[in-house]
C-alpha cells in the first residue's frame, strides 16, 4: 500500500523497514492519507499485482490505481536505508529472535522476493540470506543466483533515508506545502537487536551476499558497510 495525500498532491511509497509506518501514520491522522490500495489487487487469473501495503508506484501504475496523468500532477516519495542494516532488521523480526510480545501476528503480505524455498528460515543469518535471497532453479538458469527485491525507491521524486528521518521528513513536507513541524513517532522498533550494530551480523559471506542482491541500491544512495563502531 501506498498512502495517497490528495490536498497535498503527495504519494508515499511504504517501503518495508524503512519506518513507513510511523510516516504513514502521519500522512493518514493528520492530512487525510488513504492507502491505496485497500486490499491485494489481482488481476483476471488471479494473479497478484498490487500488494495490499508494500507496493511500487510501477505496481500501483499497473494495477490502474495511479494513472498517468495523476502521476504527473503528483510528487512521490519513498524511504530508503542502508541495505547492511535494514536486511538485519527483517532477520530479526521474521526468525523470531525478536521480544515475541511485540512480534506482530501473522500476515497475508505476499514476502517481497518469491523465491523457492523449502522449510522454515534458518536461524543463522548467513544462512538466512541464501534463504530469503537465494533463486530457484529458473532463476539459476537465466544466470541469477540471488532475486533482487522490488525497487520501492523507483520513480521517486523524494528519498526519505532511515538515518536521518526526522530531517527528510521536514524537507519533504516543506515541498508539499506544510509550514509547521510534523514530529515522527518511533514506531515498529525492533527490539530483538538490543541495539546491535548491523555490523555484528555480518561473516564475509553474508556481506558478499547483501553486495550482490543491493549492488545497484549501495552505489545509488552512497551506503556502504561500516564496522562496528567503538564501545
Amino acid at each position: 500500500m501506498a498512502i495517497l495525500c490528495g490536498d497535498l498532491k503527495l504519494l508515499f511509497i511504504q517501503t518495508p523497514h524503512t519506518g513507513c509506518t510511523a510516516i504513514g501514520n502521519v500522512l493518514r491522522n493528520r492530512f487525510a492519507g488513504v492507502r491505496v490500495p485497500e486490499q491485494h489487487v489481482h488481476d483476471a487469473r488471479g494473479r497478484l499485482i498490487a500488494p495490499r501495503k508494500h507496493a511500487t508506484l510501477q505496481q500501483l501504475m499497473d494495477a490502474g490505481l495511479v494513472t498517468v496523468k495523476q502521476r504527473e500532477s503528483l510528487i512521490v516519495a519513498a524511504g530508503v536505508r542502508n541495505p547492511f542494516d535494514m536486511v538485519t532488521t527483517e532477520f530479526v523480526r521474521t526468525t523470531g529472535t525478536e521480544d515475541p510480545r511485540r512480534r506482530r501476528k501473522g500476515t497475508d503480505e505476499p514476502p517481497p522476493v518469491q523465491a523457492a524455498r523449502r522449510g522454515p528460515p534458518p536461524t543463522e543469518f548467513e544462512p538466512w540470506l541464501e534463504w530469503r535471497f537465494g533463486g530457484g532453479s529458473r532463476h539459476r538458469l537465466r544466470g541469477q543466483r540471488y532475486v533482487e527485491p522490488p525497487d520501492f525507491a523507483a520513480g521517486a521524486d523524494n528519498v526519505i533515508r532511515f538515518e536521518r528521518l526526522q530531517a527528510d521528513f521536514d524537507a519533504l513536507m516543506a515541498r508539499v506545502g506544510v509550514k509547521e513541524r510534523v514530529e515522527i513517532a518511533v514506531v515498529n522498533t525492533t527490539v530483538g537487536r538490543h541495539g546491535r550494530h548491523y555490523a555484528t551480523f555480518y561473516t564475509p559471506g553474508a556481506r558478499r551476499i547483501v553486495e550482490a542482491v543491493y549492488g545497484g541500491w549501495i552505489e545509488r544512495f552512497g551506503y556502504r558497510f561500516e564496522d562496528r563502531p567503538a564501545a
